[in-house]
């Protein structure tokens, strides 16, 4: 298929160097949408090619100046690279997420063994002592 710009091609090296799938995971993990779609029509808009019907025919061919090509080139890594630390801490904050799940269930579950044992008490966490809830409740 042939691009259409800019956001067609970087689409392109995503795919094959795998970036596209990480983030597609991601995205499809979090619920959020990772803006692909938008930044690819954006940057074709952009910075539009022309189809190759029109390149066989003309003589001279355009091209943006080496300088302005390296500084394109250079945002467009960045923007790559932004992107995958991005996954990765979102990857991250689903594994935290996971875990503080499992330790709120463990907390929840240890508190059901400690009420059975001592009924309805307040404990201090630091000395381990504990009150009564309806004695508490009285001197508020």
């Amino acid at each position: 298929m042939e691009s259409k710009g800019l956001g067609d091609t970087i689409e392109k090296i995503t795919k094959a160097t795998g970036i596209k799938k990480v983030v597609d995971t991601i995205s499809k993990a979090t619920g959020k949408d990772c803006g692909c779609k938008t930044r690819k029509e954006k940057l074709n808009k952009a910075f539009p090619y022309k189809s190759l019907k029109s390149n066989k025919m003309a003589k001279k061919v355009n091209k943006i100046k080496a300088e302005e090509l390296e500084i394109i080139q250079a945002a467009v890594n960045q923007v790559n690279q932004i992107q995958m630390q991005i996954g990765g801490i979102e990857a991250h904050k689903a594994q935290l997420l996971t875990a503080i799940k499992a330790a709120a269930e463990v907390v929840q579950a240890e508190q059901k063994k400690l009420e059975d044992v001592y009924g309805s008490v307040n404990i201090d966490l630091k000395t381990g002592e504990y009150t009564d809830v309806a004695a508490d409740n009285k001197k508020d």
